[in-house]
């Protein structure tokens, strides 16, 4: 009888879980077809007054610090605002700019290739033509690992993103404000 319980209980959990994991991956798989339209109006629709509709209003970034002449970045980076963002509105990214992806080698690579005037990764010292390699130690284009990265970044304490900039690898070590 117990063994039927924990076998019903697991399956459940099971279930809810790939549900969860299954909606997250359509988000993403969302984010990056916005990736590929180029970039949205910046300006909200008349009458708007929504975070995502306005992001340059959300503190996503603060003390941000270089050293090694720019090729190790420390900043503080409110994750939990930045998912729930994305979450509200997709497309909320493309407003930020138009990203794209490159292999550099034999290194995949998501590359900035426009950035708005509103996007909030300026405050990180982003540049057109930097193109992100790694989060956590993982290749951008895992997407079950990436996956994970996105369902725990709301409480994560930190994210460590290599990219480059020019064939220079810049380190950026980002902690939650």
């Amino acid at each position: 009888m117990r063994l039927k319980i924990l076998i019903v209980t697991l399956t459940i959990l099971a279930a809810v879980s790939g549900g969860v994991a299954l909606r997250e991956y359509l988000l993403l798989k969302r984010i990056e077809a916005s990736f590929m339209k180029g970039p949205a109006e910046t300006t909200p629709p008349a009458g708007s007054t929504t975070a995502a509709a306005t992001p340059a209003k959300a503190r996503l970034v603060d003390s941000v610090t270089q050293q090694n002449e720019g090729r190790q970045v420390t900043a503080r980076v409110n994750f939990a605002a930045f998912k729930k963002m994305v979450e509200q509105d997709p497309d909320v990214i493309r407003r930020w700019g138009r990203f794209g992806w490159k292999v550099l080698g034999n290194t995949p690579a998501l590359c900035i290739r426009s950035l708005s005037a509103t996007n909030p990764l300026a405050a990180l010292g982003a540049a057109v033509g930097d193109c992100v390699t790694h989060l956590d130690g993982e290749t951008v284009n895992q997407p079950m690992r990436n996956l994970a990265i996105w369902l725990s970044l709301g409480g994560r304490e930190s994210l460590d993103v290599i990219l480059l900039r020019r064939g220079q690898r810049i380190s950026y070590l980002l902690r939650r404000i």
